[in-house]
């Protein structure tokens, strides 16, 4: 059965972001015409890899899932000095915690990804102590014929939320019906043999039109 979801409000969307979010959301939603789109969900989210990672906030539409997120670079690792070039975390969820100045608004990063370009989803739940605090952390990975994409949610609701609304948008099937998994196999194929200069360029590029077509 598919899952039938309510598209948000603008004032429903803010209220689902952290409020630094706020003004860079307003600014999105103009630049990429988002008032012309069904918000489905939207929700914080963190890439953290040490020393560096990404924190933002995640859009997913009818049409497309968006990322808009600020790259941080870490000073410390877990000595208390949990300060980052672009924002600071705060209590380790991956949060802004004062307004992002002009400067820090330049290492802002925007990136839309075409619901049809999902191939994939997987999920994790882990569940973590972190400052004497229980928490947990629903990791989400998208795999897209143009590469792939983690995210990490607090709270097994957020996480299923997003997890459930994207499985809801991306396609199953295509027409002659060959599942989405199954042209990503051919594709990784295709990119095997041109690897091995079994085919040349051409002939892979003209598979692969086929494939997608």
């Amino acid at each position: 059965m598919t899952l039938k979801i309510q598209p948000l409000t603008y004032e429903q969307a803010l209220t689902r972001i952290s409020t630094f979010y706020h003004d860079v959301f307003r600014e999105e939603y103009e630049s990429l015409g988002l008032a012309h789109e069904n918000i489905l969900w939207i929700g914080n989210f963190s890439r953290l890899f040490l020393p560096q990672g990404d924190l933002g906030f995640v859009i997913i539409t009818s049409s497309c899932l968006i990322q808009v997120y600020f790259r941080i670079y870490f000073e410390g690792i877990f000595g208390g000095r949990e300060k980052i070039t672009a924002n600071s975390i705060m209590y380790g969820v991956g949060l802004p915690t004062y307004p992002f100045t002009p400067q820090e608004k330049k290492m802002k990063g925007v990136l839309e990804v075409s619901n049809s370009s999902i191939y994939n989803l997987s999920r994790r739940v882990d569940r973590i102590k972190y400052r004497g605090k229980e928490m947990t952390l629903f990791w989400l990975l998208v795999e897209t014929f143009g590469g792939k994409h983690e995210f990490r949610l607090y709270g097994l609701e957020d996480g299923q939320e997003m997890y459930d609304t994207l499985q809801s948008v991306i396609p199953g099937k295509v027409a002659n019906g060959t599942t989405i998994s199954d042209i990503a196999d051919q594709l990784m194929k295709l990119a095997e043999l041109r690897k091995n200069n079994m085919i040349t360029d051409a002939e892979y590029e003209s598979a692969k039109r086929k494939l997608l077509a």
